[in-house]
């Protein structure tokens, strides 16, 4: 068998970061399930009255678990919805979750047109789509499905364009309890390599304020030196504002490739 490369301290949600945790092992690592945040759901208020929009936008998975439960209440629209995901694990999850939408809302008639490839699909690329750029001369109404908070490009931009935009926050992240047994089993795992993972600036928050949360006298690793892996150079720059000690390192994308090539370039560099 061959020897562990690197341990992560897994932060994403549980559900997401299963499934890192299974392309982790596949490339030679270990993940410890450390989850920063907790998905906590919101109403989604909608009735047989509402109007469909024509043009769907998900920002993320939990947006896309979120809308499952309540299609049937919509009536049914006069042209095909079209459905876009922003991400690559988006994207996917979208690609799952269609056929269980068109059984369970077989009133509505959804188009598939999710953007592909290996290139990240954020919020500045997704504007320039040809469908999004219809959406824009045709002035027509979006629903934007995200969570509570968070950037405000994409619906400020359809707007100044002549979009009607409603969004839907269908769900909040609230800090989750510190994992401190995953952490003792990150600590004494016998890999010297250990790589701490960041998906957010409120991510960062909560781990580091948990980690310090407990009597740290007897700790042999302190969390802001090990090399922290972030999703995005603001994380970086926050967690730099912070005084995170180890070197900072910035992902090469939000996939779960652009995580493990990384995770190859820290490896590199430790060596």
């Amino acid at each position: 068998m061959n020897a562990v490369r690197f341990a992560l301290l897994n932060t994403r949600p549980a559900k997401q970061g299963a499934a890192l945790a299974k392309e982790i092992e596949k490339v030679g690592g270990r993940s410890y399930a450390c989850p920063a945040l907790q998905i906590v759901s919101l109403s989604w208020q909608v009735s047989r009255e509402t109007t469909v929009a024509p043009l769907w936008i998900f920002t993320s998975v939990h947006a896309l678990d979120a809308v499952s439960d309540r299609l049937s209440e919509l009536q049914v629209s006069n042209s095909p919805v079209q459905l876009l995901a922003i991400g690559q694990a988006t994207e996917r999850a979208l690609k799952e979750a269609l056929p269980k939408w068109q059984s369970q809302a077989p009133q509505l008639s959804f188009v598939l047109a999710a953007t592909s490839g290996r290139e990240e699909a954020n919020s500045e690329r997704l504007l320039a789509l040809p469908l999004v750029q219809t959406a824009i001369l045709k002035q027509q109404t979006v629903w934007l499905f995200k969570g509570e908070g968070g950037r405000s490009l994409l619906k400020d931009r359809l707007s100044q364009q002549g979009c009607s935009v409603t969004e839907w926050a269908l769900y909040r992240r609230i800090a989750a309890p510190f994992c401190e047994p995953t952490w003792q089993a990150f600590v004494a795992d016998s890999t010297p390599l250990k790589i701490v993972l960041a998906t957010s600036v409120e991510s960062l928050e909560a781990v580091w304020t948990g980690w310090q949360a407990a009597d740290r006298t007897h700790d042999t690793l302190v969390l802001p030196q090990l090399p922290l892996l972030a999703l995005s150079s603001r994380i970086a720059e926050s967690a730099k504002e912070k005084g995170w000690q180890g070197e900072l390192f910035v992902a090469l994308g939000t996939s779960t490739q652009g995580l493990i090539e990384a995770i190859q370039i820290i490896e590199e560099v430790s060596r």
